[in-house]
């Protein structure tokens, strides 16, 4: 049996390579199996020599069974989401056990479904700050940083890798290029940047080593929110706009962290049709 997960995390360039391959694989294996998964909204070709089928949503019994195997108080933690405008997304498994880590650690939970992946962040971040103080004296101008500021420098480096670099895995190159395109806005010095991408790539929880040369991050959504985080806080819509046609997701989120979300979706759409309006005029 063959498993590949997350056809979704694939770089756009390989996608139509990687699905001929499939294709070929399953017309061509006589015994064995493969299983191939992907997040429905992403998945749009059909694949032929593959039945397609959708994991339903936890049922309210599944819900229980997880949070009394993850947590250390589940009828506390009931309680708390039961009334949550997030209750709703408990169905999903990754969500879920995203939570639990949450209120295990803070024993409490925000009341925004966004929040939630900013403190989860945040906490993979601390964690990791504590953990390089005990293994080591050294410290590199983006290890001395709070916490804040580093998700800061993590969303902004997501941002250049997905929509500059067009990578969702990549090498330590493309890690240094994407570091390129901002330390000036950081004011990091050049002469510091190895130090600070070995930093960054130890980010456990946050980043992880896909293959012996290739990193990637631990779940595509931490990525669609730190370029949701880092869009949102641009002066203009120019980078919202200009990357809704590559990677939506992002934006989307975007929508929902900003101040009035009604306002921004309204003036995304506007800018959008702007755009394409003056595409059409210069054809």
């Amino acid at each position: 049996m063959v498993i590949i997960d997350g056809l979704d995390e694939i770089d756009t360039p390989n996608e139509a390579t990687l699905y001929e391959q499939l294709q070929t694989m399953a017309h061509t294996m006589s015994y064995g199996k493969v299983i191939a998964t992907c997040r429905s909204g992403h998945f749009t070709n059909n694949l032929e020599g593959f039945n397609i089928v959708e994991i339903m949503p936890l049922a309210a019994s599944k819900i229980e069974e997880v949070v009394n195997c993850w947590s250390k108080r589940p009828s506390e933690f009931m309680n708390l989401v039961s009334h949550s405008s997030y209750r709703p997304l408990l169905d999903r498994p990754l969500f879920l056990c995203q939570i639990i880590l949450l209120f295990e650690e803070k024993s409490d939970l925000p009341d925004r479904a966004s929040e939630v992946y900013r403190l989860v962040i945040l906490l993979m971040i601390e964690k990791w700050d504590s953990q390089r103080r005990i293994t080591r004296s050294g410290e590199s101008a983006y290890s001395k940083l709070k916490s804040d500021r580093k998700l800061e420098i993590l969303a902004a480096l997501a941002t250049e890798l997905l929509y500059v670099r067009r990578r969702k895995v990549f090498s330590e190159q493309d890690l240094e290029q994407a570091f390129l395109g901002i330390y000036k806005k950081f004011r990091f010095s050049l002469q510091d940047r190895h130090q600070i991408i070995s930093d960054i790539e130890s980010h456990t929880g946050i980043i992880a080593k896909s293959s012996i040369d290739t990193y990637e991050f631990s779940h595509y959504t931490l990525q669609e929110y730190l370029c949701a985080f880092y869009i949102v806080r641009q002066p203009t819509l120019d980078l919202a706009v200009s990357s809704f046609h590559g990677y939506h997701e992002p934006i989307a989120i975007a929508v929902c962290l900003s101040s009035d979300s009604s306002m921004y979706f309204g003036q995304f759409v506007v800018s959008l049709k702007k755009k394409k309006a003056q595409s059409i005029m210069i054809r």
